[in-house]
């Protein structure tokens, strides 16, 4: 589903060059859940913004389902991110005038989604998560779990291929974190939704399909605790 031919991003000038990630090559099949693990800076968040085409490589190739990411025009890759990429977030990133069911929406109303289907799969996917009972509060009045839960129903409104995790659980206590890690989990082996991870805790890496250390620029395989 997803390849990295050669991939290198370089911040700064030329004459003082900070390299986020250099000729990084990578291939992903569909429903794998894969996790970039490293110290805050390594380079894991640059690579899942290059992923979304938030940000352009400096060199080098990515390709989502056959279609080149890095030769699309700001149009296309407007309707890639919409239709392609779900975003969580470390901050859940949740609008604190909406309600829980709002917030999860936003981004189906931006595809001019039938508004009576939209607003049953949000029920649906709050349901599946644990917190349709949630769907009328606001966001101040849930807790840091739930609020996350409700960023991953958003992140699913529109059906996408590919979930962009970034520190998912860097807010969370070890308990809630570990409850969010089984969803996302949940989500690569039933629902066959490939998922990166951005962590930098060891133990959320463990229950992913493959883990890779982002270091020094570059992705170096581990083994994790399935030995996959």
């Amino acid at each position: 589903m997803i390849r990295l031919e050669n991939l290198s991003k370089i911040y700064g000038s030329r004459e003082n060059p900070i390299v986020a990630l250099h000729d990084v090559n990578l291939t992903i099949q569909t429903g794998e859940f894969i996790a970039l693990y490293g110290r805050s800076g390594s380079g894991k968040s640059t690579l899942l913004n290059l992923l979304s085409g938030i940000d352009r490589p400096t060199s080098g190739k990515i390709f989502v389902h056959a279609a080149e990411v890095t030769a699309m025009d700001e149009n296309r890759l407007t309707l890639y991110r919409r239709d392609t990429i779900g975003f969580v977030f470390q901050f859940f990133n949740l609008l604190p005038t909406l309600t829980v069911l709002e917030n999860v929406l936003l981004p189906g109303q931006l595809n001019k989604h039938s508004a009576s289907k939209l607003r049953e799969r949000g029920l649906h996917l709050l349901a599946q998560l644990g917190i349709a009972d949630r769907h009328q509060a606001w966001p101040d009045q849930l807790s840091g779990g739930q609020q996350q839960r409700v960023a991953i129903a958003r992140a699913l409104i529109n059906d996408p291929q590919l979930l962009l995790a970034d520190e998912p659980t860097g807010n969370l206590d070890s308990e809630t974190g570990l409850h969010i890690l089984e969803i996302l989990k949940s989500l690569s082996a039933n629902h066959d939704k490939t998922i990166l991870l951005a962590t930098h805790s060891l133990d959320a890496a463990q229950f992913t399909d493959r883990v890779f250390q982002v270091k020094d620029g570059a992705l170096v395989a581990q083994t994790n605790k399935a030995g996959k």
